[in-house]
């Protein structure tokens, strides 16, 4: 009898066994493709568009008139404030005052339909100094013209009339001007003198109206109203 046998049958049975343990073991790892789709759960969100992460403009803000509906953009820092009824000057002003957050100076506007009564200007006079034309002036897209109250000593202008033409007589004939269906009047104003004297030399000087840093905010106002 062949005792070789037993072992034979012995020995391939445990390499079967291993060729089963290693297939078993192959069957069990992922492949490669599976390997691909499986999500990572360890990334990190994605960032938002920089366009999302930057801070909305703020609109500057629109002044609307409740007499007439004019509209006009206030610079950053300006109030609107209307023109309280005076029995003995203005009995129905239409008139509004803007100021700049500084209080340098004020942009008084008055606004009404041609034809109509309301008070739009309620000035009594006009200061010291001399009247001469200043340069056209952008007001709800109509240039009009301009004149300057300038000091007698030193010629700085002190103060704009918006729309009005110096007289020969060195006067201001109306401070009225009409701008479409419309009649205004308008001025840009210091709200304090701008005539200083020195202790050192007792001699006067001025500031220019024009050179005040709201004066430039005065002009955009004054051309960004939007008549109805």
């Amino acid at each position: 009898m062949n005792k070789t046998l037993p072992w034979t049958a012995f020995i391939i049975s445990i390499v079967a066994l291993v060729a089963a343990i290693l297939i078993l073991f192959v069957q069990s790892q992922p492949t490669e493709e599976e390997t691909e789709q499986v999500p990572n759960t360890t990334q990190t969100a994605p960032a938002e568009p920089a366009s999302s992460q930057t801070t909305p403009e703020v609109s500057s803000e629109v002044y609307a008139n409740p007499a007439t509906g004019y509209t006009a953009v206030l610079p950053d820092g300006w109030t609107a404030n209307e023109l309280s009824a005076t029995p003995q000057t203005c009995s129905d002003p239409q008139i509004t005052t803007f100021s700049d957050d500084s209080n340098s100076l004020q942009v008084v506007v008055g606004v009404r339909a041609a034809g109509t009564l309301a008070d739009i200007s309620c000035r009594t006079g006009v200061g010291a100094g001399q009247l001469v034309a200043g340069e056209g002036i952008d007001v709800a897209d109509t240039v009009v013209p301009s004149t300057w109250l300038i000091t007698a000593f030193d010629g700085t202008p002190i103060e704009v009339f918006v729309g009005a033409e110096p007289s020969a007589e060195n006067s201001l004939p109306s401070l009225i001007f009409t701008a479409g269906a419309y009649e205004m009047m308008a001025t840009i104003t210091p709200t304090k003198s701008l005539t200083s004297t020195p202790q050192e030399t007792f001699e006067p000087s001025t500031t220019a109206i024009t050179s005040l840093p709201a004066f430039s905010d005065a002009l955009k106002l004054l051309s960004s109203i939007e008549l109805p």
